[in-house]
């Protein structure tokens, strides 16, 4: 059985959904936002807090969608996918997830709208994140304090897509740049 993968829209309104579950359940978009800025303006309907999501979605890499994910797709139904735990791969899945949080930081400082609270939404939509068990999520953290404690413009990071529905909030502590 043969599925097709979603489009862009598709993709993007279930990652801010799927993030607003597991974040923040009783908030909603309020508004999806032009290019070049955060991509929602969200509200939380019990608080009435607002404040902005940018999204991204980190693979093990760019052939990762059509190699792996794609693949998984077209595979008969009740045929299981092969997910080793492979500390190489996990490794640069970390690296990757890096370089996608200082890339997302980066373009915020050009210029996002920062009249709300920005949040980084992380989803680790590849595969090898059910390898991302609390010890894990805690020691990747550790080494990497430094750079998660200068993530202005972003109020904090949240990683999700963890293991059992889990995520990570990441907040900057005092000692980082504001």
């Amino acid at each position: 059985m043969e599925g097709s993968w979603p489009s862009k829209n598709d993709t993007e309104n279930y990652e801010i959904s799927e993030f607003l579950k597991v974040y923040k359940p009783s908030a909603r978009v309020d508004e999806k936002r032009v290019p070049d800025r955060p991509d929602y303006r969200v509200i939380d309907d019990v608080t009435g807090e607002r404040f902005f999501v940018e999204l991204t979605a980190v693979y093990l890499d760019n052939r990762s969608v059509p190699a792996v994910h794609k693949a998984a797709l077209a595979r008969p139904a009740g045929t299981l996918l092969d997910i080793s735990s492979d500390n190489e791969k996990l490794e640069r899945y970390k690296s990757r997830i890096l370089e996608r949080v200082r890339e997302k930081v980066r373009k915020a400082r050009k210029g996002y709208d920062t009249s709300l609270p920005l949040v980084l939404s992380v989803y680790l939509a590849e595969y090898l994140a059910i390898f991302f068990m609390r010890e894990r999520v805690d020691e990747f953290l550790r080494t990497n304090e430094a750079l998660f404690d200068d993530v202005a413009p972003f109020r904090e990071i949240v990683l999700w897509g963890l293991p059992n529905g889990g995520f990570c909030v990441i907040r900057p502590s005092a000692k980082g740049t504001v």
